[in-house]
């Protein structure tokens, strides 16, 4: 009876990881490919969820660093006193 090593096992894990990944790659991306309706509708989604986020990030940022100004002034108006 032979006893296997470490290095003589197969890792069923990552095989059926990658397995899996390549399958659902190309199931996105076939998918993508034959049907334009579907590809329209997909990138069409990805250009208006971009313009949101950039409508959105300057606020975002200014809200932030009002908030920031607030801690310090607090921080400062504690260490005064």
């Amino acid at each position: 009876m032979k006893m296997m090593s470490d290095k003589d096992e197969v890792d069923w894990f990552y095989i059926s990881m990658a397995i899996g990944f390549a399958l659902s790659f190309w199931g996105v991306c076939g998918s993508l490919f034959f049907k334009r309706s579907w590809r329209h509708a997909y990138f069409r989604f990805l250009d208006r969820s971009w313009e949101m986020l950039l409508a959105k990030l300057p606020i975002c940022l200014r809200d932030m660093v009002k908030d920031i100004a607030i801690i310090k002034n607090v921080q400062t108006m504690l260490f005064l006193s």
